[in-house]
């Protein structure tokens, strides 16, 4: 992994984020951490919340992390919470999150995966999220062909115009700011404090490498969030040699091209 970061600082990215699986469970995570921010990327860490105790969250704080710790939570209860991330999920997770509450050195917020199931109860995740001292709510319509929701997609798949329509009606209602990044709705839960999240991506969109690239517990590296495939870890052994191919690929080219031009609005 530390290969992999010193060659995303050689191909000028600035952030890298950390998700799984979950990312607790390496046991040099902190190590790692404190790597990528010595070579001055920014590191921000996807987690379920349930490893993290206050030895954690010290070892976090001591190396320098102090934001973008993204707790995932996808309903304000646990009945709709559990039907998504099984059974006991919602007790650990809300645990975790009242340690990280009475820690406060560490901002965070909660991420929720919508789907058919949890879409109207969003409402009552801000309401929430505010209540543990959440910086802001992460809204990410479900990947459908990722993972285990491939296998249900009928009972889960959310259709692309409610969810914006939902969009539209929760920043008329609570008024705060707030801003798309790909499929992603970043809610920011004070309208004085726009969320670090957006104002780090925005200002760190690279020239050469569009936005970010992500590499899948599987070894599949993409760009992103167009969700561009563009080689495999697992097969070269190479981040740099992956994305310097990439690059001259005509035809990754083009694809990049079409997205940016169908998302000039996020790159403003």
């Amino acid at each position: 992994i530390k290969s992999m970061t010193s060659d995303l600082k050689y191909l000028g990215i600035k952030t890298i984020y950390f998700g799984g699986g979950e990312p607790f469970l390496h046991n040099n995570l902190i190590e790692i951490i404190d790597f990528a921010k010595k070579l001055q990327i920014i590191p921000s860490i996807s987690t379920n919340g349930s490893l993290i105790n206050k030895k954690i969250l010290s070892k976090l704080y001591g190396v320098g992390f102090k934001h973008n710790l993204y707790i995932s939570l996808d309903g304000p209860n646990e009945s709709i919470n559990d039907l998504i991330r099984g059974k006991g999920s919602f007790k650990k997770t809300i645990a975790s999150i009242d340690k990280l509450s009475q820690y406060k050195k560490i901002q965070f917020a909660l991420t929720m995966v919508l789907t058919k199931i949890n879409i109207n109860y969003i409402d009552d995740m801000i309401l929430l999220a505010k209540n543990k001292g959440a910086r802001f709510l992460n809204l990410n319509k479900i990947a459908i062909n990722d993972g285990r929701a491939k296998d249900f997609k009928e009972i889960l798949n959310l259709d692309q115009e409610i969810f914006l329509r939902k969009i539209e009606e929760l920043k008329k209602k609570f008024k705060c700011h707030g801003e798309f990044f790909g499929e992603c709705y970043a809610f920011s839960l004070n309208k004085n404090d726009p969320a670090i999240f957006i104002n780090n991506t925005k200002n760190n969109i690279q020239k050469k490498i569009p936005l970010g690239i992500s590499i899948g517990y599987d070894g599949k590296v993409q760009f992103t969030p167009m969700k561009i495939v563009i080689g495999n870890y697992n097969e070269s052994g190479s981040i740099k040699k992956i994305v310097e191919d990439a690059m001259n690929d005509k035809d990754i080219e083009k694809n990049i091209k079409n997205w940016l031009s169908k998302n000039k609005d996020l790159l403003n």
